[in-house]
């Protein structure tokens, strides 16, 4: 059989150069077959060109390095900027087999497949559309909140039936799909570039290269200057050439599937069944039709479904609707777990105290000679009533089970036996204080019948725990009922009060027409001469002035009226004539 020897020039990493390598093949080797779908032909020859290249592998490995090496993948980027409010986890899928091909199926006119396929038709429609003997390498999983269908096959003849438009019938109904090969897996991964708004994918394919390895897949992202570059391999490159301009390599980020249509999490644009027409897919609010499709005009308000943000679903400006990594996943899950720790409150051991065990799950008895284990302080009392009553309440625990001293006091440190001393008496002046003050309360009260005062508790320091909290029973009892008392007397005190008050209103209503009637009299009443305090002259018009032969006149008429009184003595001013001439008084 004749062979043939091709040479192929490839990148040697650990020689660091180019090299060329003779491959000899045979003629059944070197043909390759032809598939409607470019995808799956590069795939297929990528397929080839590495299992020759480990196979080469295997037989010479490289000088320094071991066979059973290989190159780490490709580590993804990682994550979302945003607050997330949405949460929405992809259904987990069964992981394909190495050598299988992943096929993503999706409508091609807006319906819903799960409704479409229902009582589970998936199987049976691409049975009978591939055959029973492709069949059998075939495995669908549909997806309803995606709207989509996965495939997974080893056959690459089954896959290029399944790749592109096609259509499959059920229950005399025709089906419209579109199928592609997800460029995913161990030997590929994605990376973005920065191109122009007026670029496409059939015109990226041509500019972009990479001059150091493949470029399986470029994709364009809608309207937008971004596109994303599938290289084959597990080498990541840095930059890649644009139209012989070299531009940098951005990390990819993997987005949570969300309707701008329809305002769904879950499922992408091309792939919404629009089961809610009425739902405007900006504000998310149901809106009448007009006709069918078309909905009544609305104040709209963009709400996004993934983070809340006053932008619409699935927009450039939602920094949230990326996805996060495993990886990173996994980091954050420990950085919060480490936080938590943080916050706990690290107890610590008292002086003079032996050293505690945190896990107390044991089956040993505790010793019966009263061994001494945690001691808990009690805290001075004077703030008020309630850290004393809480300490009582709490009691000592001196032993490892939390039950009661021995009683035996000798056999307990000093600093034991000083911290109860100290507690007893804080708790006696407590007790003598609450004593006064409920003794001037009965003092003060009103009510002839009230029922004896229960005999007063002492806590000397022989007593015990139990004693002290029978103390404090018959205290808070007695403050009840002190309390109810009191009750009593404020209520009372609120009657006779607003009983005062009601007959006050009712005798100043009484009295209201009487003043009334006094002040119309007053004011009715004729008033006499009016006088004059401001110590001025009165005027007399020059009317009434008689002018006599030596150019002298006199204020007649004012014999009979007293002059007002000085302002400033309260005398009467002197009857007396004033002598006027033309010039002015003389002397």
């Amino acid at each position: 059989m004749a062979t043939s020897t091709i040479n192929q020039r490839g990148y040697d990493p650990h020689a660091m150069a180019w090299n060329t390598v003779p491959i000899s093949e045979t003629p059944n080797s070197a043909f390759t077959p032809r598939f409607r779908s470019q995808a799956l032909n590069d795939a297929l020859a990528r397929r080839s060109q590495a299992d020759a290249k480990k196979a080469a592998s295997d037989a010479t490995p490289a000088s320094g390095t071991p066979a059973d090496k290989t190159q780490p993948r490709a580590s993804r980027a990682a994550g979302r900027k945003g607050k997330l409010i949405t949460e929405w986890k992809p259904r987990p899928f069964p992981k394909p087999n190495p050598d299988d091909y992943v096929i993503v199926v999706k409508p091609r006119e807006c319906i819903s497949l799960h409704e479409a396929f229902s009582e589970n038709w998936h199987g049976t429609a691409f049975k009978a559309y591939l055959g029973p003997e492709r069949a059998e390498s075939l495995t669908v999983l549909p997806s309803r909140e995606q709207n989509l269908i996965v495939i997974h096959t080893p056959d690459p003849d089954t896959a290029d039936k399944v790749i592109g438009d096609f259509a499959v019938n059920i229950e005399r109904r025709q089906v419209l799909l579109r199928g592609y090969l997800r460029q995913d897996g161990g030997n590929v991964f994605h990376e973005v570039i920065v191109v122009r708004n007026t670029d496409t994918t059939e015109t990226l394919r041509e500019r972009v290269r990479w001059r150091s390895g493949t470029i399986v897949e470029v994709r364009k992202f809608g309207t937008s200057n971004k596109a994303r570059v599938t290289f084959a391999g597990q080498k990541k490159p840095r930059f890649v050439h644009y139209d012989t301009m070299l531009i940098p390599v951005q990390p990819y980020y993997r987005t949570i599937p969300a309707c701008g249509k329809c305002g769904v999490v879950g499922h992408r644009m091309d792939a919404c069944p629009n089961r809610r027409p009425d739902t405007c897919g900006l504000c998310g609010h149901q809106v009448q039709l007009v006709k069918e499709g078309v909905r009544a005009p609305h104040d709209c308000v963009p709400v996004c479904s993934v983070c809340g943000g006053a932008h619409a679903t699935n927009s450039r400006a939602c920094t949230a609707k990326y996805r996060i990594s495993n990886a990173a996943a996994s980091n954050d899950r420990k950085s919060r777990m480490a936080a938590k720790k943080r916050r706990q409150p690290q107890t610590r051991d008292e002086p003079g105290e032996p050293p505690r065990r945190d896990n107390v799950k044991t089956n040993k008895q505790a010793p019966s000679t009263g061994a001494v284990g945690k001691q808990r302080t009690v805290q001075s009392c004077s703030g008020g009533g309630q850290s004393w009553a809480n300490a009582v309440k709490n009691g000592k625990q001196v032993s490892g089970t939390g039950g009661a001293a021995s009683s035996s006091p000798s056999n307990l440190p000093s600093s034991v036996r000083r911290t109860e001393q100290n507690t007893l008496s804080n708790l006696q002046a407590q007790i003598e204080t609450l004593q006064k003050r409920l003794a001037a309360a009965e003092a003060k009260q009103t009510q002839s019948v009230c029922p004896p005062p229960p005999p007063a508790v002492e806590a000397m320091e022989s007593e015990t725990g139990a004693a002290a909290k029978d103390a404090l029973a018959a205290l808070e009892a007695r403050m009840s009922a002190l309390e109810a008392r009191m009750d009593s007397v404020i209520t009372g005190l609120q009657n006779q009060i607003s009983t005062l008050v009601e007959a006050a209103i009712g005798k100043m209503t009484e009295a209201i027409p009487t003043l009334i009637a006094q002040q119309v009299a007053r004011s009715n009443k004729r008033t006499g001469l009016i006088k004059d305090v401001s110590g001025r002259y009165p005027k007399t018009s020059r009317r009434q002035i008689d002018l006599d032969d030596d150019d002298s006149c006199f204020l007649a008429g004012m014999e009979d009226n007293p002059y007002p009184a000085s302002a400033g003595s309260g005398a009467p001013l002197s009857q007396s004539l004033v002598n006027l001439t033309d010039h002015g008084g003389q002397p």
